[in-house]
């Protein structure tokens, strides 16, 4: 009799047992159900200058809509520009007198270019340094940028390209301009994040009128 209710007891509890079993197994698989429904978040990397079509630059001209480019062949005068920083540079050579860029001259780091036969005038230079120059066409107007480690600047010096003429002792002597300058963003330049002293940088918008 003892022998029976133990059976009885051992039943029940095997019941219990596997009610609780079958339980977790219930409530796991609706945990899992769950997980699978949840919705897959995807993130896309926007590109800015996805319009913009890559220069594959050596030194040298530069075609854009926005240069006119002039010469004065009768005229043997030069502006050399030695490229002393760690950045490509963009160099838009812009006539004072219609505010017209003449010449936009690509000149890799490390490198000079020597730009001839100016028309005489007095000349301001814009510069851009930085990595990867791109350009496209927007209501008709040419933009140029750097995507990375963008610098854009007006140089300090204006190169006046007017001929001087002097006589002495009765003979006239002909003074043609030539220019040798230094530009470029030094490493230094790079690091420092401020930026409220700079004050002939000018913005990207600035550089492209």
């Amino acid at each position: 009799m003892m022998e029976q209710n133990f059976n009885k007891m051992n039943g029940k509890v095997y019941l219990i047992i596997v009610s609780l079993f079958l339980g977790n197994w219930s409530l796991n698989a609706q945990q899992v159900k769950k997980v699978s429904m949840q919705k897959e978040e995807t993130y896309q990397v926007v590109d800015e200058y996805a319009d913009y079509e890559s220069i594959n630059a050596v030194n040298g001209n530069i075609d854009c809509l926005n240069t006119e480019p002039k010469y004065d062949f009768s005229l043997d005068n030069s502006l050399k520009v030695y490229n002393s920083g760690v950045y490509d540079m963009v160099l838009k050579l812009i006539d004072d007198k219609d505010n017209v860029a003449t010449r936009m001259i690509y000149i890799k780091k490390g490198t000079t270019h020597e730009i001839k036969n100016i028309p005489q005038g007095i000349y301001t230079i814009k510069e851009a340094h930085g990595v990867d120059w791109r350009q496209k066409i927007e209501d008709g107007k040419c933009i140029g940028v750097f995507t990375q480690g963008a610098h854009y600047r007006i140089a300090e010096i204006h190169p006046n390209f007017n001929i001087e003429k002097q006589y002495e002792k009765d003979k006239e002597i002909t003074t043609i301009p030539y220019y040798e300058i230094e530009l470029g963003v030094t490493q230094a330049l790079v690091d420092d994040k401020k930026v409220d002293y700079k004050t002939n940088y000018i913005s990207v918008e600035d550089f492209n009128k």
